[in-house]
């Protein structure tokens, strides 16, 4: 299998300064979308890191594994 190009990402990211963070962030509200195009077969398999915050704290980040099946 091989990659083509590079993973473009949904275009409705908001990137915004944060005063927590002292620092600009981008995220998605409601959904993200990513995409790789690949040629031939076989397995991709990744991870999904995510993380919740609200104006004064964070939860953990969360791990997500990942397997796609491209035939």
């Amino acid at each position: 299998m091989k990659l083509i190009g590079t993973v473009k990402e949904s275009d409705n990211v908001t990137t915004k300064f944060d005063d927590a963070f002292e620092m600009d962030l981008s995220y998605f509200e409601d959904e993200a979308v990513f995409r790789q195009e690949v040629s031939g077969e076989g397995v991709i398999n990744g991870e999904l890191m995510y993380m919740v915050c609200n104006g004064t704290m964070c939860l953990a980040p969360a791990y997500v594994d990942m397997e796609f099946r491209v035939e």
